[in-house]
């Protein structure tokens, strides 16, 4: 995903003000920004708040030519739509392998699937089974590759559809290469870890199907 992060000014509702705040925000397209800062203040009352969309201008303030908030977009600004894929590896004794993420990425300490971002060009299974050999040195063949469900979730600055695979068969001994920690679970204790907005769905269809 390619994310352009910004700094805008954002006025306060009091339109006889002059007074002008510096916030983080997401650039969607040349004059379309979401806000990203959570505005907290005892007495003043801001025009904007954080996931509102604006529309901004360039204008001089004290501090030089900035971008500012002058205004609601005029239209909601589609997010852009990522592709990843996951796999549900199964063991012998019908547990599920999940894997922790490590701190310094988006949602560390989580537990998810594992799996990775669809390549432009590149099909879920050859995506999967690439993943696969960089996360934990296994290789799995595109034939134990079962499609099973997929999950589609809005975050803040995309949205993420990815779909789940299941896989009972392997080559390699699962070893872990990238993620702060991998577990094997039984499926009625999945529910039992923290888990990202877009995995915690697949964690019934599991539960039920296992």
């Amino acid at each position: 995903m390619s994310e352009v992060a910004a700094t805008i000014y954002v006025p306060l509702e009091d339109e006889g003000t002059n007074v002008w705040r510096p916030v983080n925000a997401h650039r969607l397209d040349d004059t379309t920004y979401r806000i990203a800062d959570q505005l907290i203040s005892d007495d003043e009352q801001w025009a904007f708040q954080p996931g509102d969309l604006v529309h901004v201008e360039p204008r001089t303030l004290s501090g030089g030519e900035c971008l500012v908030a002058v205004g609601p977009a005029a239209h909601k600004a589609a997010l852009p739509t990522i592709l990843v894929v996951a796999v549900a590896l199964i063991d012998a004794e019908g547990r599920v392998l999940i894997a922790q993420r490590p701190e310094g990425k988006q949602l560390a300490g989580l537990w998810e699937f594992p799996g990775g971002k669809i390549e432009p060009g590149e099909r879920p299974e050859a995506a999967l089974i690439r993943e696969l050999k960089e996360e934990l040195d296994i290789d799995v063949n595109e034939a134990c590759l079962a499609p099973f469900v997929f999950t589609s979730h809005a975050y803040d600055s995309f949205h993420l559809l990815m779909p789940l695979y299941l896989c009972r068969r392997w080559s390699g001994v699962v070893r872990n290469r990238e993620h702060a920690a991998l577990k094997w679970v039984r499926p009625d204790r999945l529910a039992d870890y923290p888990m990202p907005p877009a995995d915690e769905p697949l964690v019934a269809w599991l539960r039920d199907l296992l």
